[in-house]
């Protein structure tokens, strides 16, 4: 299946895709060192940057598009996505350092149990990556509000 590969979007050939990716990769890299740099002492999490806008292309790319694809090609699409939800749950482990071990508990349960194997089978449906990455911006972008953000302040 080859339904994962960049292909025209809109305007945008698969070349111009790629290379913005590279261009927003290289400037939030930038931004959050810099960002981190001022304030390393005082913030124990991501840079914001970071969280928004990087990680729903590079995650996006990586275990939708790699991983996802790959386990398509010798698996069925029920077992692809369960086993690529399992590892993106996994992957939500390098958190520890920045949320509370409850809040990386949700996170992890809410990344492989609901917003990964749906963001799948979109991408499945529609056949190109860039829904779901557009799902994953909206999702990092309203993360902070969700009840159990605000549950867990209030608790706390």
């Amino acid at each position: 299946m080859t339904f994962l590969w960049f292909k025209s979007f809109w305007r945008f050939t698969p070349f111009w895709q790629v290379f913005s990716i590279v261009i927003v990769f290289i400037m939030t890299i930038a931004y959050g060192y810099i960002t981190f740099q001022k304030t390393w002492l005082t913030q124990r999490w991501y840079p914001v940057s970071s969280f928004i806008y990087l990680a729903p292309l590079y995650e996006e790319i990586i275990f939708r598009w790699l991983i996802l694809w790959s386990l398509l090609q010798h698996t069925s699409l029920k077992k692809a996505i369960l086993y690529s939800s399992i590892l993106f749950g996994i992957w939500h482990i390098r958190n520890i350092f920045y949320l509370e071990p409850i809040s990386l508990f949700y996170q992890i349960c809410y990344t492989t149990f609901l917003f990964w194997p749906l963001m799948a089978y979109i991408t499945y449906k529609t056949k190109t990556i860039w829904i779901s990455v557009l799902f994953h911006f909206v999702n990092n972008l309203l993360a902070p509000f969700s009840l159990l953000s605000i549950v867990y302040a209030i608790i706390k």
